[in-house]
């Protein structure tokens, strides 16, 4: 909530669609919910090989990678998935088009 709707200029972060509209194939309320990603193949792995090729992009992973030698970590496209009902979107809208400062010395958490 609050971000960007676009993508960023890499294209490495897409832009906000909302929500997947159409559940998995086969699925059926009450059912774990299946991935539905389940298809997609790794943009790059950061590798004990790779490590030193790729340390800003996830400078928390060095650790492992070198105590582990046989460590991998894939990484796979980006989804913004994420969803909400619309009356959360109405009350966000609210809130960023009517919300203001309180008057000054109005203490509302006495």
């Amino acid at each position: 909530m609050g971000s960007e709707r676009a993508g960023n200029a890499e294209a490495t972060i897409p832009p906000w669609s909302g929500r997947l509209y159409t559940p998995v194939p086969g699925y059926q309320p009450g059912m774990r919910r299946p991935d539905p990603f389940v298809g997609e193949k790794p943009v790059f792995s950061i590798t004990r090989a790779n490590l030193e090729c790729t340390p800003t992009s996830c400078p928390r992973r060095q650790g492992a990678v070198r105590q582990f030698p046989d460590y991998r970590m894939d990484v796979y496209p980006t989804h913004r998935t994420a969803a909400a009902p619309q009356w959360v979107y109405e009350n966000i809208f609210r809130n960023a088009t009517r919300a203001h400062a309180a008057s000054a010395g109005i203490a509302y958490w006495r």
